[in-house]
């Protein structure tokens, strides 16, 4: 694309501005229009920028939409993502009845002789 100048055209900037707002890059754009990315910057600057601009604004005036409808799913996702809300989890571990979690120090009978049966192993060995 490199040598030929490239001149905008009523067909191109909408084209541009479509493939904005569907979240392609400006190296895509600038290919699926002829330009190199340069060009597609210099000649496109609104194009670039309103095409997602617009396209946000109408999935936000949908979801708002569907929340004034008392839809949940789109009231759950409107708090947690534009008006930052957060969901917490809290677990609460206890013992038997509510009380403490009982634990213990040191070793039990079981494990004793275990270690036993594994020193008494590497004493033969040597």
């Amino acid at each position: 694309m490199q040598g030929r100048r490239h001149r905008p055209t009523p067909d191109t900037k909408k084209k541009v501005k479509m493939l904005a707002a569907y979240g392609l890059v400006h190296e895509e754009i600038a290919y699926m229009i002829g330009c190199c990315v340069e060009a597609l910057r210099k000649h496109y600057p609104n194009e670039l920028k309103m095409g997602l601009s617009e396209v946000n604004a109408k999935v936000a005036e949908r979801l708002f939409v569907k929340c004034m409808r008392d839809e949940t799913d789109p009231i759950k996702f409107w708090l947690t993502h534009r008006a930052g809300w957060t969901h917490t989890v809290k677990n609460e571990i206890t013992g038997a009845n509510g009380g403490a979690i009982k634990t213990e120090q040191g070793l039990n009978e079981t494990d004793r002789e275990i270690l036993k049966r594994f020193y008494k192993t590497q004493e033969d060995k040597l």
